[in-house]
């Protein structure tokens, strides 16, 4: 699915956030019929984040240590690592019904919005640099936009 990011003007006019890239996409789709839907955009982070935190960034840092240290971990295993080196995972514990329980304070990347996940993957490429592995960048279009819509309180 092609995904279109903009908000709507006083006039009630649509400002597309990717205009350069919603145009090449509709000059693609001249003379065939098209289906739009519009609903309020999700601040969370993109399936292209998504797919390249996975299937890029931490399959990198697999290969990079089964190469420079001979040790192959799990997906799970450098998540974990990176949620406590990179974003500096904190935790508190608290006794419920007399039993320790640990939480943990840190945000998950699930729940950053594009804009602070593209953050993270900066403070993520620097981190890994330093240890001499390189991360490279993604290299799909609609990975970050710089659409934050305002968040509805009530």
């Amino acid at each position: 699915m092609d995904i279109f990011i903009g908000t709507i003007d006083q006039n009630g006019q649509i400002v597309i956030k990717n205009h350069d890239w919603v145009k090449n996409l509709l000059l693609k789709k001249e003379g065939k019929e098209i289906q739009v839907q519009i609903k309020d955009a999700d601040t969370r982070r993109s399936a292209a984040q998504n797919r390249w935190y996975w299937g890029v960034a931490i399959k990198t840092i697999q290969e990079e240590l089964i190469r420079l240290e001979g040790l192959d971990y799990s997906k799970e295993d450098i998540h974990h690592y990176i949620l406590n080196n990179v974003l500096k995972t904190k935790f508190r514990t608290k006794t419920v019904m007399g039993v320790l329980v640990t939480y943990s304070e840190t945000r998950s990347t699930s729940a950053m919005s594009t804009k602070e996940f593209n953050n993270f993957k900066f403070e993520l490429q620097v981190h890994f640099d330093r240890k001499g592995i390189i991360i490279p960048d993604p290299k799909e279009n609609n990975f970050i936009n710089d659409y934050e819509p305002t968040r509805k309180t009530s």
